[in-house]
C-alpha cells in the first residue's frame, strides 16, 4: 500500500487547485487528443515514484492534469503494459494511484483490431464484456481493502448507462462526420463545375459557327444541395459529371476531325501544285540506246570465238613433242614412238 501512495501523495503535490474525478488513458494513435487539454500539468511518468515507464514507441509516458471541454481530468498519455515485461501488478499500478487521486470514472481507450469484416479503421467499438483467459487476475494475492471488497461485483464491469451515453455522442460524431463530408462534397462540386465552365466556355468559342451544336444546353448544378441527403447529391455529382464529360468528349471529337480535315485539304494542294509543276517543266531529252545484235549475229560471233580458242589450245599443245628428252636414236624408238603417236 506505501508504494501505491507514495506516488499518489507526489502527484497530489503538482496537481495544484484542480481536483479530477475523471480519468481517461489513452491507447495507441489518441495521443493527439492530450493537445485539446487545456490548463495542463504535466508530468512525466519517470519523476514519479514506483510508477511504471512506457517504452514502447507513441506513448509519450507523461500524466496530464487540465481540463478538457472545461471538465476537470487526469489523463496518461501511454501506458505500461504486460508484453513489456511488467507483471499486471505494475502495469495496473496507475489504476490504484487514481483510485487513491478520487477518482470514481474511468475512460480506457485502445486501438483494436476484429475478424467483422464491416468494420473500417476509424470505427468506434465499445466493449461491454470480456473474459481472460491469458493471464492470472490481479485480485490474487492479499486484499487491500481501500480499493474494494476481495469478491467485487463483476456482472457491470462496464457501466450500462455510460455506454448508453457513449453511444448518443458517436451518433451526434457521425452525424457531424456526415455534415463535414457533404460540406466537402459541395465544395468538390462547385470545382468542378468552375472547371467545366471554364473549358466549355473555351470550346463553346471555337466551335460558336457550328450550327449542329447550338441547341445544345448543360444543365446547372441544384443550389438545394444542402437540403438533400448525402446519396442524392453524389448522385447528382455522378450524373452531371457524366453528362458534361459526354459533351466535352464530343466536341473535342468535332474539333478532331476538322484538324484531320484541314490536314487533308493541304495534302492535296500540295499534291495539286507539284503536279502543275511537273507538266510546266521541259521535258528532259531521251538518252539514245544501242541496237542489240540478232540472234544469228550473236551465235555467229559465239562460234568464231569457239573456234579461235580452240587453235589456241592446238598451238599450245604442239611444242609438247619436242620437250621429251633426246635418247640414243635407233629403231626401235622410232617405231614405239610413231605408234604412241598414232
Amino acid at each position: 500500500m506505501k508504494i501505491y501512495q507514495e506516488a499518489a501523495d507526489y502527484i497530489k503535490g503538482k496537481m495544484g487547485e484542480i481536483s479530477p474525478k475523471i480519468a481517461i488513458i489513452l491507447g495507441s494513435g489518441l495521443g493527439v487528443l492530450s493537445e485539446e487539454i487545456t490548463e495542463k500539468i504535466v508530468i512525466p511518468y519517470k519523476e514519479i515514484p514506483n510508477f511504471p515507464v512506457s517504452t514502447v514507441t507513441g506513448h509519450a509516458g507523461e500524466l496530464i492534469i487540465g481540463k478538457l471541454q472545461n471538465v476537470a481530468i487526469i489523463a496518461m498519455n501511454g501506458r505500461s503494459h504486460y508484453y513489456e515485461g511488467y507483471s499486471l501488478q505494475e502495469a495496473t499500478f496507475p489504476i490504484r494511484v487514481f483510485k487513491l487521486l478520487g477518482i470514481n470514472e474511468l475512460i480506457l481507450t485502445n486501438a483494436a483490431g476484429g475478424i467483422n469484416t464491416e468494420y473500417k479503421p476509424g470505427d468506434f467499438m465499445i466493449i461491454n464484456d470480456h473474459l481472460s483467459f491469458f493471464a492470472e487476475s490481479v485480485l490474487r494475492g492479499k486484499n487491500m481493502d481501500e480499493f474494494g471488497p476481495r469478491f467485487p461485483d463483476m456482472s457491470e464491469v462496464y457501466k450500462k448507462d455510460k455506454i448508453a451515453k457513449l453511444e448518443e455522442i458517436i451518433k451526434k460524431v457521425r452525424k457531424l462526420r456526415e455534415k463535414d463530408k457533404l460540406e466537402e462534397e459541395k465544395a468538390k462540386i462547385a470545382k468542378k463545375r468552375a472547371i467545366f465552365d471554364e473549358n466549355i466556355d473555351d470550346l463553346l468559342a471555337e466551335f460558336d459557327d457550328n450550327e449542329e451544336y447550338d441547341d445544345l444546353d448543360f444543365e446547372p448544378v441544384e443550389d438545394n444541395v444542402a437540403e438533400r441527403s448525402l446519396e442524392e447529391v453524389y448522385s447528382e455529382l455522378q450524373r452531371t459529371t457524366l453528362v458534361q464529360e459526354e459533351k466535352i468528349h464530343e466536341f473535342k471529337q468535332e474539333e478532331k476531325i476538322i484538324e484531320e480535315v484541314k490536314l487533308e485539304e493541304e495534302l492535296l494542294t500540295d499534291i495539286e501544285e507539284a503536279e502543275t509543276t511537273t507538266l510546266s517543266a521541259e521535258p528532259e531529252p531521251i538518252l539514245e540506246v544501242e541496237e542489240l545484235p540478232s540472234l544469228e549475229e550473236t551465235i555467229k560471233e559465239l562460234e568464231e570465238k569457239n573456234t579461235e580458242e580452240q587453235a589456241l589450245e592446238a598451238i599450245e599443245v604442239e611444242p609438247l613433242t619436242e620437250e621429251i628428252p633426246s635418247e640414243p636414236q635407233n629403231e626401235s624408238y622410232d617405231e614405239v614412238f610413231l605408234k604412241e603417236e598414232g
